[in-house]
């Protein structure tokens, strides 16, 4: 059972299920958006899921899909159960639409079990009764009327029916040309009809020149609507007919809801089917609008969702430029309770409300907006404390109505629960109701409850923290643009960062400093504490981005880079080989020629010298072009670096050259990890293990570069001051100030600077002095002479 019974208005599923019914198409399916309720069966859930996942694929993919009207007529079936009532004329093609409809259905259900296992199964036990269909349509025409071949006898009736309307037409025609001969009324006068029989219109003043009864005259009275008397006799006798026209009719419907009656029950549950189809189509169609997914589902209770989104606030949001902050949040055995802290407006109850509103949603079988790799257990039951239930009926202020909550909770919660409290423990007097507030935690905790708690309260901060079950979470706020950023950070309590916002609006400097010693050093620390880590996290996570992205931009080019060298060393042996070629093809019309030559010389007898010298010659030949092959096989060979790869002791005096540049530097000092080596005019310090010596020697840099390094950093030492002032800074701006003023004292090679900071409480000079024992290059830390202004200023001394 969830609390309190309101508990759909206090997340905002009522909106929910009245947005979801405007996707409906029929009254059937709005009444199982009315019955749609939660769940903690596991089957049934699934299940749920799984039908509206299918439904979403179809409508996606399958433009086959039977698109029905949802017209019915249940209402009317259940009327005809009773004995000696009968269809109505004009809802026989509704039956016959509404069956036609539902056995498409199942027909493409059956045809595509594949992709819709669920829905087919749901169909197994709907059938349509094509006896019904055949006997309405034996009876109606495709104008939805009584066939004239319905029976023998309706047939017969409506054939003498024909006949006399035509010789009463014929009749009526004749006289009525007569009273125009004889000027009984005008000539462009037709026939007309009164009390269901043909008239003519007559002058009033030779009304009794016609014989005949007047039905009607007109407004004027100036004309009279006279029926003949010669057609008395046939109007008559069609009336007759008539009326055995429709007892012939009424026979007809009579026995066709006789045939009806015994499939009533077959055709209500094939009309539940189609409302359930009609109800199943709008949660996809929202679930495709909402961009939602099916989360993998548990058994046991837990949360683990990846960009989740409130969806109500992302459907508030179709028609602007906002975009609703996706949520990462998780729940299991281990961290089961969050406690969610940070600035006002900054997101935690939309933070909690996304949570409870999408785990009510799962439960009741709709499809969540989050990311599908999100995991989603099942609850018994969810307790929820939203707004206020403040009452003058029953005298409950709003922290008693708060308390009453609270009550019910501790007493029913178990460890199948998920309680869901917003501004935890406020109402009263804030140290009363803080203490109590982090009692209930504690027993919550305990008892294995789970749960999204929001607070403002620092004790329940320092709870979180140390309760066993228990996690912080962060909303993150972004401390330049002082702004909130709607962000969750989990494992991490979060400021509130009032003075902040307060000196953003405007709020005197005085005063926040007055409260500020109120609250006491203790309390802006620990708040100080939280701002700098949200700070130094905010810092290194974009740092890691930048890194990120400049190491996709490397690999990128890196790979640019051997592709390039691939094509070259393939163009380069592509070369080699059709030389060689081309040379082997000279040598052996070399031989030939050799060979032709010989064998000329024999049969022309000739001297063995020449022909010693001839092979001679052409062996010479044949050598250069082999040489020729030796001279392009080494030019093609890579060379040999002049940097030497193999691991020579560094040591002051040795060439040396960074990995990855080709410049050559001579180390002029060295320690057990780095070496300062003079690159040209300018000398950097370099870690060991970045050098390899090199068998080239630096180049001789001309003296107008020296002369313009030397008279740059001869100008930057000249300029720059060695005292900085950050008193009136936040910390995190401090700290971001006297780190640029560091690096640069520690590259003009300045071994004394300071840092006047002021006293105050002393935050901001831990803080400093924190950061100054981080950095490798920083000798010392220590205050100053008591005459030069003691702790309010920091003397920093440089290696």
């Amino acid at each position: 059972m969830n609390y309190p019974h309101n508990i759909e208005s206090k997340i905002g599923f009522d909106v929910f299920r009245d947005i979801l019914e405007t996707y409906c198409s029929s009254e059937l399916g709005k009444t199982h958006v009315h019955a749609m309720s939660f769940s903690h069966i596991y089957a049934e859930i699934l299940t749920a899921l799984h039908e509206t996942t299918e439904m979403v694929h179809i409508l996606k993919e399958h433009d086959s899909f039977p698109t029905p009207s949802f017209v019915h007529i249940k209402p009317i079936l259940l009327h005809l159960q009773t004995e000696g009532s009968y269809i109505p004329v004009e809802q026989i093609p509704k039956l016959i639409q509404s069956l036609q409809d539902i056995q498409e259905l199942i027909t493409f259900l059956e045809n595509h079990t594949h992709i819709c296992s669920n829905l087919h199964t749901r169909s197994h036990t709907v059938s349509v009764p094509n006896n019904v269909i055949h006997s309405c349509r034996a009876i109606l025409n495709t104008a939805g009327e009584i066939k004239d071949n319905a029976t023998k006898e309706l047939a017969e009736i409506r054939l003498k029916m024909q006949a006399k309307k035509k010789t009463l037409q014929s009749k009526i025609t004749h006289i009525l040309k007569t009273a125009k001969n004889e000027g009984l009324t005008e000539e462009n006068t037709e026939i007309s009809i009164r009390n269901g029989r043909y008239v003519i219109p007559i002058y009033s003043s030779h009304k009794r020149k016609l014989r005949g009864l007047v039905h009607d005259e007109s407004a004027t009275g100036k004309t009279s609507f006279v029926e003949p008397l010669e057609t008395f006799e046939l109007h008559n006798e069609i009336a007759n007919l008539e009326i055995k026209e429709q007892s012939e009719i009424l026979k007809i419907l009579h026995n066709l809801t006789h045939t009806i009656r015994p499939y009533i029950p077959e055709i209500a549950v094939a009309y539940d089917f189609l409302g359930f189809i009609d109800f199943i189509i709008a949660k996809a169609k929202l679930a495709i609008r909402l961009d939602a997914n099916m989360p993998k589902l548990q058994q046991k209770p837990c949360v683990d969702l990846y960009a989740a989104k409130h969806p109500l606030l992302q459907i508030s949001y179709e028609n602007t430029q906002k975009t609703v902050i996706p949520l990462r949040i998780r729940l299991d055995s281990k961290q089961r309770i969050i406690v969610i802290s940070g600035p006002n407006a900054g997101g935690k109850s939309v933070c909690m409300k996304t949570v409870v509103l999408l785990q009510y949603m799962i439960q009741c079988g709709l499809l969540i907006p989050c990311d599908v790799h999100s995991t989603i257990g099942i609850f018994t039951h969810l307790f929820v404390d939203i707004g206020d239930e403040q009452s003058l009926e029953n005298d409950l202020s709003t922290y008693s109505s708060h308390l009453k909550t609270m009550k019910y909770m501790l007493q029913h919660a178990d460890d199948t629960t998920c309680v869901f409290i917003d501004e935890f423990g406020t109402g009263t007097e804030p140290l009363l109701g803080g203490a109590i507030a982090e009692s209930m935690l504690e027993f919550l905790s305990e008892k294995g409850v789970f749960g999204v708690i929001t607070t403002h309260y620092a004790n329940l901060k320092h709870a979180a923290k140390s309760l066993k079950y228990c996690i912080n979470g962060a909303m993150l706020f972004d401390v330049k643009h002082m702004s909130p950023l709607f962000k969750l950070r989990m494992g991490q309590a979060g400021s509130s960062f009032a003075f902040e916002i307060a000196k953003t609006i405007g709020i005197s400097q005085s005063i926040l400093e007055k409260a500020q010693a109120k609250v006491g050093v203790d309390h802006v620390s620990f708040d100080e504490n939280l701002k700098m880590i949200e700070t130094e996290k905010q810092y290194i996570f974009k740092q890691k981005q930048e890194i990120k992205k400049k190491n996709l931009e490397l690999h990128k080019k890196n790979e640019e880079y051997n592709a390039k060298l691939s094509a070259i060393a393939k163009q380069k042996q592509e070369i080699i080989e059709q030389t060689k070629q081309q040379l082997d093809t000279h040598i052996v019309e070399a031989n030939k020629i050799l060979e032709a030559t010989i064998r000329e010389i024999k049969e022309k007898q000739a001297h063995k010298e020449s022909t010693k010298q001839l092979r001679n010659t052409l062996v010479q030949k044949q050598k250069s072009l082999q040489k020729s092959i030796e001279r392009i096989e080494k030019k093609n060979t890579p060379q040999k670096s002049t940097v030497s790869t193999h691991k020579e002791t560094l040591a002051v005096g040795a060439y040396v050259v960074l990995q990855g540049q080709s410049v050559v530097g001579e180390i002029v000092s060295i320690t057990k990890k780095h070496a300062h080596v003079q690159f040209g005019n300018v000398r950097s310090l370099v870690p060991l293990e970045r050098l390899s010596v090199s068998t080239k020697k630096p180049e001789i840099i001309k003296s107008t570069t020296k002369s313009f390094t030397q008279a740059h950093i001869q100008e930057k030492q000249t300029n720059f001051s060695t005292k900085i002032d950050v008193r009136g800074m936040r910390t995190d701006e401090a700290l971001y100030t006297i780190k640029d003023f560091i690096e640069t004292a520690y590259t003009l090679d300045i071994k004394q600077v300071l840092i006047l900071h002021g006293k105050g409480y002393g935050i901001l000079r831990e803080h400093i002095r924190t950061y100054l024992h981080t950095e490798n290059f920083v000798e010392s830390v220590s205050d100053a002479p008591i005459d030069m202004g003691g702790d309010g200023i920091t003397i920093v001394k440089i290696q």
